[in-house]
């Protein structure tokens, strides 16, 4: 052999099958999350955009999730859809929302029958 041809060492990896299809499964939520995330921003936006069909949308999932747990559906649906609307019209958080809308008393909200009573 001549100086300026060396041997040269080979060196090989060794791969397998389930390494590959982690990635794959890895890429294809990766996919899937930005896809969702795309939508939910979109409906988010058009809920706020026009929160009555935010509410509209609340009540219909207050109502079916509680069709499947057998309680009160209209009143329950009724309180969901009025706390989305809530959130979204006025830029509550869900726990206020959700408090506004149970203290909520012959047409107006705790506080303003309260300062009726003291007048």
């Amino acid at each position: 052999m001549s100086e300026t041809m060396k041997p040269t060492s080979t060196v090989t990896s060794e791969t397998s099958l389930t390494d590959a299809a982690v990635q794959a499964g890895r890429d294809a939520l990766l996919a899937a999350e930005s896809s969702v995330q795309g939508v939910g921003s979109w409906l988010w936006g058009a809920f706020h955009d026009r929160p009555y069909v935010g509410g509209i949308a609340g009540a219909a999932l207050g109502f079916g999730l509680v069709t499947t747990l057998g309680v009160a559906e209209l009143v329950v649906s009724l309180l969901v859809g009025y706390a989305g609307y809530r959130m979204l019209a006025y830029g509550e958080s869900p726990g206020e929302a959700i408090e506004k809308t149970l203290a909520f008393r012959g047409g107006k909200l705790l506080e303003e029958v309260e300062e009726e009573t003291e007048t």
